[in-house]
């Protein structure tokens, strides 16, 4: 689980790093599920969603805005 609940955004720089480099690595070592805890911020949501979004065509990454509901999912999964 990625709990960005604090989470202020990041620079298209990084948000590109997520997703070529830090996630491949995760999934290519059996990352096959994961959850994205996010907040109200409209940027920290902007950029949090556009790294899910890219990183959830390799595994299964929804969104959650409360924490039980991301932890429910992960149990099931």
């Amino acid at each position: 689980m990625n709990d960005f609940r604090e989470f202020k955004g990041t620079t298209p720089s990084m948000q590109e790093w997520a997703v070529k480099e830090y996630y491949p690595i995760l999934v290519k070592n059996g990352l096959t599920h994961g959850a994205l805890l996010l907040n109200n911020d409209a940027f920290a949501k902007y950029a949090a969603k556009n790294v899910q979004g890219k990183a959830s065509q390799t595994f299964e990454y929804p969104t959650f805005n409360k924490i039980t509901q991301a932890e429910e999912w992960l149990i099931r999964h």
